[in-house]
């Protein structure tokens, strides 16, 4: 009789290490998934850099991990639009400008990958009316962006806001993305 519960005593210990063993392994699988996560973190800002002869709008991933472009949408006066060209257009007409200015529009979008410390440029504008020019429509103009880390992590950004990226379940599929 003192066998068997000696038998039993040894038995509910091992139930006991081994389910200790198990918690110890979730918790610790759970610390490696957030440091795995944490290490390809992009982070992802859109800057202006604004000169008397040139405006430049720039995608700078500040993170450790490559941004993935999901979703990049363009909007001027509360229109979207799907190319840089068209709301340039729509910039001259509400400017009722004839002003001519260099123009460098860059194969920035959907589909787009921002690596890690780089700076990507969408547009520049130059000449000695670009200042003039970007001052009228800036206050109009916004471009967010919808990214993802490798992890399928996302986050949304956009020009117009101080506020960090923040995080959302997935960039979805949005009609109107931009095709720069």
């Amino acid at each position: 009789m003192r066998g068997i519960r000696l038998e039993l005593l040894i038995a509910t210990l091992a139930l006991l290490a081994s389910a200790a063993a198990s918690i110890a392994t979730v918790v610790q699988t759970g610390a490696v998934e957030r440091q795995l996560s944490a290490s390809t973190w992009p982070y992802v800002t859109i800057s202006t850099t604004v000169s008397p002869r040139d405006v430049k709008l720039d995608v700078i991933n500040e993170g450790l991990g490559p941004a993935l472009i999901r979703n990049a949408t363009l909007t001027f006066d509360g229109t979207r639009y799907a190319r840089w060209r068209d709301v340039l257009h729509a910039m001259a007409r509400k400017t009722h400008s004839k002003q001519h200015v260099g123009l460098e529009v860059y194969d920035f979008g959907n589909g787009s990958v921002v690596r890690s410390g780089e700076t990507s440029r969408i547009i520049g504008v130059h000449g000695p009316l670009a200042l003039q020019f970007a001052t009228a429509t800036a206050p109009l103009t916004n471009v967010a962006l919808c990214y993802c880390s490798i992890l399928q992590q996302c986050w949304t950004t956009d020009a117009r806001s101080p506020d960090p990226p923040a995080p959302v379940p997935d960039c979805g599929h949005e009609n109107g993305r931009v095709a720069y």
